[in-house]
C-alpha cells in the first residue's frame, strides 16, 4: 500500500494507497547526511485528477542556533503530594520518580524535597547542597514516604 522512491539526493515521492485498512502507525524516517544543520524542507501533495495547479504545499524550517550556556547553580524543590488520595499505587510510582530525579540531579545545585496533605513536612530546614551525604538522607527520606498527610489542601479557605 506504500512506495517511494529518491528522486534525486534531494528529492523523493511516495505513494500511498487510500482505501487499505492499516493496521499499525504509518511512520515515514527522513535521515540527513548532515544533522544539527539549518534546513528547508518543502512538500507538495499534487491531487491526481484535479484541475491543473490544484495542490497543497507545506514547507518547514529547521533552525539549529548555538547558544553558549555558561553552568548555573540552581535549587530545586521537589513538592510531593502525599494525601490519602495517594495511596497504593500512586505513592509507590512518586517514589520511583524521586529516586530518578534524586540521581540526576545537576551537579553543584542545592535542592529539598516537601511533602503536603493537610500538613506540610520538609525534609531538610532549608535546602541542601547535592552531594553523596544529601543523596543518601534523601533516599531514606524517599524509601519511607507514605501517603500519610491527610486531605490534599494547598492553602486553606
Amino acid at each position: 500500500p506504500i512506495s517511494a522512491k529518491n528522486l534525486s539526493p534531494t528529492a523523493a515521492a511516495g505513494d500511498i494507497v487510500f482505501g487499505h485498512c492499516m493496521d499499525t502507525d504509518f511512520i515515514l524516517l527522513v535521515n540527513t547526511e548532515q544533522q544539527h544543520q539549518p534546513r528547508v524542507c518543502v512538500e507538495e501533495l499534487v491531487k491526481e485528477g484535479g484541475e491543473e495547479g490544484e495542490s497543497s504545499k507545506a514547507a518547514m524550517v529547521t533552525l539549529f542556533p548555538h547558544f553558549q550556556f555558561r553552568d548555573e547553580k540552581v535549587e530545586i524543590l521537589f513538592v510531593v503530594d502525599r494525601s490519602g488520595s495517594m495511596r497504593g499505587d500512586r505513592i509507590v510510582a512518586s517514589r520511583m520518580a524521586m529516586n530518578l530525579f534524586m540521581r540526576s540531579m545537576p551537579e553543584d545545585s542545592y535542592f529539598n524535597i516537601v511533602g503536603f496533605g493537610s500538613s506540610f513536612v520538609k525534609l531538610f530546614p532549608n535546602s541542601k547542597k547535592y552531594d553523596d551525604s544529601s543523596l543518601s538522607e534523601a533516599c531514606s527520606h524517599i524509601k519511607v514516604m507514605s501517603a500519610t498527610l491527610g486531605g490534599t489542601e494547598l492553602k486553606k479557605p
